[in-house]
């Protein structure tokens, strides 16, 4: 099938920065950039793990639980309770840490780029 499409120059020439990045032509990393975009049942799933994150009644009872710790007033059940917390904020990255790995191997990219396409950057809630 040939499909005839016409770009605005700004948006040829981010292709063609794009595809030269990569050593391949415009129209092979266009192919490969729909292609990779038409895999939605996997990379939804994948996005989907990515993504998740915890409610904001969750965070705030967690950093109210580090300020208690950080000034030295936490009880011994709080305690507890943020461990529990950031156990589970633990496993949470890990799966999507593994999901993002999964991700950018389908898409044929490296983790770094993927986190910046994505908009992901570390967060430092408390310390």
């Amino acid at each position: 099938m040939s499909l005839t499409l016409q770009l605005d120059v700004e948006l040829e020439t981010q292709i063609r920065v794009l595809a030269a990045q990569q050593g391949v032509t415009p129209e092979r990393w266009l192919l490969e950039d729909i292609r990779s975009r038409l895999l939605s049942n996997d990379e939804t799933a994948l996005l989907q793990r990515i993504l998740q994150g915890q409610t904001e009644t969750f965070w705030t009872h967690y950093r109210e639980l580090i300020a208690k710790r950080q000034a030295a007033t936490i009880t011994s059940n709080e305690l507890t309770d943020l461990i529990e917390l950031s156990d589970e904020l633990e496993l949470q990255n890990a799966g999507r840490i593994e999901a993002l790995v999964q991700l950018a191997t389908l898409r044929k990219q490296d983790v770094h780029s993927l986190c910046a396409e994505l908009g992901l950057a570390p967060v430092v809630v408390g310390a």
